[in-house]
């Protein structure tokens, strides 16, 4: 691609990040911006502000959880603005995710650039496509991406590139992948088995040294995460790690219907390529050529891990962002496979590749803007419910309820998870006894926001299944505190007076 042409891809790429972080910081919340964030990023928000009020950590100011991706988790609760305005804060977080993809995407041009590969700018025109906006932000998707992209840029491209400060980079940087996402594990263990098998090949004492370092900084992360959960929690998962993993049938191959899984499988095919190439030279005993293709490798090789693991416990709590790593390493592959395999399969010039692949990449755009323009955001609901009740006395209000980030985190009110994911083991034991009645009668819920209807004086609240248990089906008896009006469209608070089984 022509210098000109890269840098006007790279202004694009710039101009449509300022304008994403323009709408999430100015626009409106109920409008515009929950059409770019979840329900679950407002449980990071909100956990974030539990524990600088409380000094642990709490999403509903009542019980400790770890239900959450340390390391976002931990960056939110050194913010200061953990105490500022809910909605400033929650503005703040979600567009850190735009100055993250933003990051990560210059490292791996940057990377490609040192390779002198003519398809750098690619990485750019892929992440604009299909990240930018089809990413759900406020989550630690993003924090991954940037995390994955300095691991590419601090590994090694030839046996002679291996040093000391690079190990250290790569061992640190996917060892905090891992904790931005626990699921990232197999980018750890492919790299190391990559590696590894480059050291095989070359018989270089040094570069055993080095990998041996890389595994080593792993292991004292990885195991020290894990450690740390068993003496403060009692139990090495955290408990939304442990729920999902319990909940997931075997192969039950429940995916979402998403562009972003779509396009995980193309980048996990397009990767098989380099990473077969890459096993030749092994066999061959060709360790310069291996060294070479050691980074497509080993993200070919953690795609096909990572999609295998999915495959294997996937299930409807699966959701999009689930393969943004996957999707990301895409920045880098494709233009890897577009100069090594693209001109000689196709036959085409490397600027009709160039162009092919801008193209494909606005069409990813184009679905990406057009699903955020025409579908409605599923969580105005929930936000109007939030304002609502934050027009009562802050905490004043105890409830109970599944799918709560938003309504927990901007009513101001104690709202307990009924998922689970983000509340304690304790609640899971009361599950497991068929005590939650009781258990959330000794939590004080005194409140309940409708729709769902009340009938009868009677409204219903269903937890999700839990470790050992089904979902459990509770009876909330009610009366109105305030009754719908022409301002609160149907939303009306009821005080709960009884809760049963």
């Amino acid at each position: 691609m022509p210098p000109r042409e890269a840098r006007i891809v790279a202004l694009c790429f710039g101009v449509l990040g300022l304008v994403i972080a323009g709408l999430i910081l100015f626009a409106p919340m109920r409008d515009v911006v929950l059409r770019f964030v979840h329900d679950d990023a407002f449980y990071y928000f909100g956990v974030a502000r539990g524990w600088r009020r409380y000094g642990f950590p709490t999403f509903d100011g009542i019980d400790a959880t770890n239900g959450y991706h340390p390391l976002w988790q931990w960056l939110l609760v050194a913010v200061p603005g953990a105490r500022a305005d809910p909605a400033a804060f929650a503005r703040a977080g979600t567009a850190s995710g735009v100055l993250f993809f933003g990051v990560g995407t210059w490292l791996i041009a940057r990377r490609l650039g040192r390779e002198a590969n003519p398809f750098g700018a690619l990485a750019y025109a892929w992440v604009a496509g299909t990240l930018l906006l089809a990413t759900i932000y406020g989550m630690e998707s993003p924090l991954a991406a940037l995390l994955l992209a300095v691991a590419i840029f601090a590994a090694p491209h030839h046996l002679d590139d291996w040093t000391l400060s690079r190990a250290l980079a790569c061992g640190a940087a996917t060892s905090l992948l891992f904790l931005a996402r626990l699921d990232a594990l197999p980018w750890l263990v492919a790299l190391d088995g990559v590696l590894v098998a480059i050291a095989l090949g070359s018989r270089r004492r040094q570069i055993f040294a080095l990998v041996g370092l890389i595994g080593a900084v792993q292991l004292a992360v990885v195991a020290g995460y894990f450690l740390s959960n068993r003496l403060i929690w009692g139990h090495l998962l955290s408990i939304s790690a442990a729920l999902k993993a319990a909940r997931a049938p075997l192969f039950s191959l429940a995916v979402p219907r998403s562009l972003l899984f779509l396009l995980a499988i193309g980048v996990a095919g397009l990767g098989l390529v380099p990473l077969t190439e890459f096993l030749r030279a092994l066999r061959h005993g060709r360790s310069d050529r291996a060294s070479e293709l050691a980074t497509p490798a080993w993200l070919a090789l953690a795609n096909l891990a990572y999609l295998a693991a999915i495959a294997a416990k996937g299930d409807r709590e699966t959701y999009n962002w689930y393969f943004t790593l996957t999707v990301f390493s895409g920045a880098y592959l494709l233009p890897v496979c577009l100069e090594h395999y693209g001109v000689v399969w196709t036959g085409l010039s490397r600027r009709t590749l160039a162009r092919w692949t801008l193209g494909a990449c606005l069409v990813f755009l184009v679905i990406s803007a057009r699903s955020k323009i025409t579908s409605p955001s599923f969580f105005v609901g929930a936000y109007d419910k939030a304002l609502t009740l934050a027009s009562f006395p802050e905490n004043s209000l105890v409830l109970a309820a599944t799918d709560c980030g938003i309504l927990g985190y901007f009513s101001r009110q104690r709202v307990i998870n009924l998922d689970g994911l983000t509340n304690s083991w304790d609640f899971q034991q009361a599950l497991a006894d068929d005590r939650v009645a009781g258990w959330l009668t000794d939590r004080g819920v005194n409140a309940y926001v409708a729709p769902p209807a009340v009938e009868d004086g009677v409204a219903l609240l269903i937890t999700r299944a839990g470790l050992s248990s089904t979902p459990r089906t509770l009876r909330l008896h009610v009366e109105p505190i305030r009754p719908v009006s022409p301002a609160s469209g149907d939303i009306a608070v009821w005080r709960v007076t009884a809760i049963e089984q």
